[in-house]
């Protein structure tokens, strides 16, 4: 399992602190898209997702 406290070390030494600590730690909500545009850049290795989205097929959920 990664260590989270060395994940943003190191994110903190790419970006600007002063920056970063605006982003890390906190739930951000709204527009993916929007959000990502506002983020530093550099600031994000990897985005990890759920897919399939609007696939057509129904969903059964209980």
């Amino acid at each position: 399992m990664m260590n989270m406290n060395r994940v943003l070390k190191q994110a903190m030494t790419r970006v600007n602190p002063e920056i970063m600590g605006q982003w890390l730690s906190k739930v951000h909500h709204g527009d993916c898209v929007k959000l990502m545009d506002k983020m530093p850049v550099g600031s994000v290795d990897v985005i990890v997702t759920s897919p399939p989205y609007n696939t057509g097929t129904a969903r059964v959920t209980a």
